[in-house]
């Protein structure tokens, strides 16, 4: 027998909804029908949608279009470009729905996913987000959880602040809990993790569903480097922002300097992980040169050893260069 929800059902014509879904799109040519069709795919029926164009300069806006115009669930509204943050704030007005989730254009749900988290929250009653977890697909085709959570977990603002433990899409929230923290922040790059994070330190509770529920699409690895660094220097800023707020206790300020040291030490290991890959492929170039393959591999193991011996050493040095 499947779980009981939260929400009551109604038709799908009636002019109110239970659960609005936001889909920001810019150029999503390549991925927004499979989204859209994943929302129309739901068990649950009781929703509205609302896709923004964010300035797309491709067939997003006609595709987008051509779905609203099959099903008056669903409604696009176009826009110059204003980023992710900007846009799912211009669709908020067009919703009254009490909750809000927002599905990334080049992401899916599941198709229990409605059906699941408004079971959910009638289990777990008190929280302003619902986040559930999600599957990542990589473009080889292989899948790995987002969280390894096996349980319900509250995100309590440390864990929070060590990483971002939650997806950004996916997270079903109290519409006056988004509304009260005037949405997202349009200049962040990492706008889901600054509202999470200024949640938390207002009070405000959040709970993960351990059910893989969201269909986290992965980019190509070409950009991984760069954009895992924005990320990441994002995340800097962000938590910066929330010290600077003046709402963090004084156990959650030295919590929050100590992730930010934390980052700063991934940045530089990422970077000193690129450097090494090139100085690595130009010694072991010379050394198949100077001693044939068999001597090239003696290299390598011996170089593997010495960097695993002097990781500990750089980071220290690291941590004393961030502290003076």
């Amino acid at each position: 027998m499947s779980a009981p929800h939260v929400f009551m059902q109604r038709k799908p014509d009636e002019s109110h909804a239970e659960i609005g879904i936001i889909v920001a799109a810019y150029n999503a040519e390549n991925t927004l029908a499979r989204c859209i069709e994943s929302i129309l795919a739901q068990e649950y029926s009781d929703w509205r949608a609302v896709i923004v164009d964010d300035g797309s300069v491709d067939d997003t806006y006609s595709i987008a279009n051509s779905f609203a115009s099959q099903d008056s669930r669903i409604k696009v509204i176009r826009q110059e470009n204003a980023g992710e943050g900007g846009a799912r704030n211009a669709a908020l007005p067009h919703l009254e729905t009490p909750w809000i989730v927002y599905l990334d254009s080049d992401d899916a749900f599941a198709p229990d996913y409605l059906a699941e988290q408004s079971a959910f929250v009638t289990f777990n009653p008190g929280y302003d987000v619902y986040a559930c977890n999600g599957t990542m697909r990589y473009p080889d085709g292989s899948r790995a959880l987002f969280s390894g959570h096996k349980d319900p977990v509250e995100i309590t603002l440390p864990m929070m602040l060590s990483r971002c433990r939650i997806m950004g899409g996916g997270s079903l929230m109290r519409r006056e809990t988004l509304v009260a923290f005037d949405g997202f922040r349009v200049e962040c790059y990492t706008p889901d993790y600054h509202l999470w994070l200024r949640m938390l330190a207002d009070g405000r509770r959040i709970i993960l569903n351990p059910v893989p529920l969201y269909e986290y699409y992965v980019g190509s690895a070409s950009n991984k480097t760069s954009a895992a660094e924005s990320s990441i220097r994002a995340a800097v800023t962000t938590i910066e922002d929330i010290i600077d707020s003046g709402r963090l206790s004084d156990v959650d300020t030295a919590c929050a300097r100590e992730a930010i040291e934390d980052r700063y030490l991934l940045i530089e290991k990422n970077a000193e992980h690129v450097r090494l890959l090139g100085q690595r492929e130009r010694i072991l170039e010379i050394a198949r040169r100077l001693l044939g393959k068999s001597g090239a591999t003696v290299v390598a193991r011996v170089g593997h050893r010495l960097s695993r011996i002097l990781l500990p050493v750089r980071k220290r040095v690291m941590k004393r260069t961030l502290s003076s």
